[in-house]
């Protein structure tokens, strides 16, 4: 399989339909765990996904501190919090 090489570019402008798509997954997927592995699973799993794409962790939060702080969160963000707030324990 041919991956496109990660663009700093592109990261600063995925669609925010995207980013709340692939956290739901994330967070569905580790809710099956007790409450500490989940928080460090994922911990886990971003560092190393970083790593895979030679990213800083920092500037994978900057991208989402924007979207998370925009004026009026987007509706993904929203249902995301409402999902985690509702379902994982």
């Amino acid at each position: 399989m041919t991956q496109t090489p990660f663009s700093r570019d592109r990261m600063n402008t995925t669609d925010p339909v995207l980013i709340g798509r692939a956290a739901f997954h994330v967070v569905d997927a580790m809710q099956r765990h007790p409450a500490e592995a989940q928080v460090l699973g994922m911990a886990l799993a971003f560092m190393a996904t970083c790593a895979r794409f030679s990213i800083q962790p920092g500037d994978a939060f900057e991208v989402v501190t924007r979207l998370y702080s925009e004026q009026g969160k987007p509706p993904e963000v929203l249902a995301l919090e409402d999902y985690i707030a509702t379902e994982v324990n």
